[in-house]
């Protein structure tokens, strides 16, 4: 913070280079400085006003990049399960939780000798968790962690069932037939994919297009969509880092054994910036806005309903 400061009086020097190289300075901090960056006031001088809106639009931009790329990191060697996991959280910023305690299951300490040199986050957790026999429990209730407990004898490997894309790891689980013995015409076709993402991400809302979805079976023949099931959506439930999404499908004919692949486009609307808004001297302020990444908060005004302070605020985006 104490270089964001001195930076920000250099904003206003009296020399063009000074200004210009406050600037550059500022923008060198990273998204780190978002926080510290000082706020536009009437007060502001124009030229202050202006810089600072540049950096940081480009701060919010460069965050927003960071945000959504995938973490590469490596695990080299022999070590604990707990060592492996405080490494993957110091290179990725995702925290994992062992849960197996609170399941009355034996937390014994557990080796594992790991040879992943940069690949993404998924791959390495994936071969991680196959050594220590673990797997993810999705409902842990961890705020922007994932949850981990040890897997029954009967559950098959991660690794090599998965597919890994950006922050993102899609896993089919799981089909549903339904054969309607009156109407044919309600035969249906239902896949269950697990989409999982590092938990430093926040999702609001994910879909598929149907358009852009291929799932080819046996000797390549393409599966027929049933698009009167609507489009694939599902809205991630809060300190959860994973989701079941449901494709419909039309039911096939019964020499169809396999799957062979599964191809398409997946939207994401998350989250990537936490934001905070801050008015004082609440009392005598009137209609003052702030605005950040594409979102205005005005405040009002706040005055005295009977026995409660009333403040009235309005979001723009």
């Amino acid at each position: 913070s104490s270089d964001v400061c001195s930076s920000d009086l250099q904003l206003n020097d009296a020399q063009l280079t000074k200004r210009d190289a406050a600037e550059k300075e500022l923008n060198a901090l990273g998204p780190s400085a978002l926080e510290y960056l000082p706020q536009i006031t009437a007060r502001t001088p124009a030229e202050v006003k202006d810089r600072l809106g540049r950096i940081r639009r480009a701060l919010e931009n460069a965050a927003v990049e960071l945000a959504s790329r995938p973490a590469v990191v490596s695990l080299e060697g022999t070590m604990s399960l707990e060592a492996a996991l405080k490494s993957l959280q110091a290179q990725s910023g995702n925290r994992v939780v062992d849960f197996r305690g609170r399941f009355d299951q034996q937390q014994t300490p557990i080796q594992v000798n790991m040879n992943v040199s940069k690949v993404t986050y998924w791959q390495a957790l994936d071969t991680l968790l196959d050594q220590a026999k673990m797997t993810i429990y999705n409902y842990g209730g961890e705020s922007a962690a994932l949850t981990i407990i040890s897997r029954s004898s009967e559950e098959t490997s991660r690794s090599g069932k998965a597919a890994y894309a950006g922050q993102f790891r899609f896993e089919a689980v799981r089909l549903d037939a339904s054969r309607d013995l009156r109407n044919p015409a309600n035969n249906s076709l239902q896949l269950a994919l697990d989409i999982a993402w590092e938990p430093r991400l926040r999702p609001i809302v994910i879909t598929i297009p149907l358009r852009d979805l291929k799932i080819l079976g046996d000797e390549a023949a393409p599966l027929e969509l049933d698009e009167d099931g609507g489009e694939p959506e599902v809205t991630p439930m809060a300190n959860v880092s994973a989701t079941e999404l449901i494709v419909p499908l039309k039911l096939p004919s019964r020499s169809l054994k396999t799957l062979r692949s599964i191809r398409g486009r997946m939207d994401v609307l998350a989250q990537a910036i936490v934001e905070t808004f801050e008015f004082a001297d609440l009392e005598r302020l009137k209609e003052s806005e702030q605005k950040r990444a594409g979102v205005s908060v005005v405040f009002e005004q706040m005055r005295k309903n009977q026995d409660v302070f009333e403040i009235r605020i309005r979001v723009v985006y």
